[in-house]
C-alpha cells in the first residue's frame, strides 16, 4: 500500500476533513474526488509514497501467520474416515478421544453417535478404537506438515502465502486430507 499527503501553501490537508482556503469552504470528500489537475489548479500538492518493502522478518512473520491459520482451520473442519465424519474442534477431539478410551478399557462398549438429525451410527469397540487412532493420526499429519513448513519458511523454500496452502509445491509434505478410507 502507499500513503497519500497532500499540502497547500506548505500545510498539510487531512483526507476525510473538510478545509477551507481564500475563503472557500472544500467539503470533506474534495481530496477525494478531485483529479489531478483539480488539485494542480488548487494550488494543492499530492505526495503519494510507497510504503516500504517488508523485511525478510516481516514476511517469515506473515508466512507463519498463514499457516497458523491453516492449522486452525483444518482442524476446525474435521474429517470423514471410513464414512464416518469426525468433529475436529477441540470439543470433537475430546468426545474421540474419550470414546477411543472407553472403547479400549471395555470391548463390548458400543458408541451411539448422531452426526446430523436423523444420521445415527453405532460403533463397536473395535471400531471406535480404530477411528479415535485414525483421527490422532489425521491431527499428528497436521502437526508433522506446519513443522515441515515452518522449517520451509525459515528455510526460504516457501515465500509465499499461496505456497503455506499448498507446500507441495515446493517439496514440501502437504496438508491432510478431509476425507480418509483405510
Amino acid at each position: 500500500m502507499a500513503s497519500t499527503t497532500y499540502t497547500l501553501n506548505g500545510a498539510n490537508l487531512t483526507p476525510g476533513q473538510p478545509f477551507v482556503e481564500s475563503g472557500i469552504a472544500y467539503p470533506a470528500n474534495w481530496l477525494a474526488l478531485a483529479s489531478n489537475d483539480d488539485l494542480a489548479a488548487h494550488g494543492i500538492v499530492k505526495t503519494v509514497v510507497s510504503d516500504p518493502d517488508p523485511t525478510p522478518e516481516e514476511i517469515k512473520a506473515r508466512l507463519v501467520a498463514v499457516a497458523d491459520r491453516k492449522i486452525l482451520a483444518l482442524q476446525a473442519s474435521g474429517v470423514t474416515i471410513n464414512g464416518v465424519a469426525v468433529e475436529t474442534t477441540e470439543k470433537g477431539l475430546i468426545m474421540i478421544g474419550g470414546a477411543a478410551q472407553r472403547a479400549d478399557k471395555d470391548p463390548s462398549a458400543v458408541c451411539h453417535w448422531t452426526i446430523a438429525p436423523g444420521v445415527d451410527v453405532d460403533l463397536n469397540a473395535e471400531t471406535t478404537t480404530a477411528l479415535g487412532l485414525a483421527v490422532s493420526n489425521w491431527v499428528d499429519a497436521g502437526y508433522v506438515t506446519l513443522r515441515a513448513v515452518y522449517a520451509a519458511i525459515d528455510a526460504g523454500t516457501i515465500t509465499t502465502a499461496a505456497q503455506v496452502e499448498d507446500p507441495t509445491t515446493v517439496g514440501v509434505m502437504g496438508w491432510p486430507v478431509a476425507t480418509i478410507t483405510t
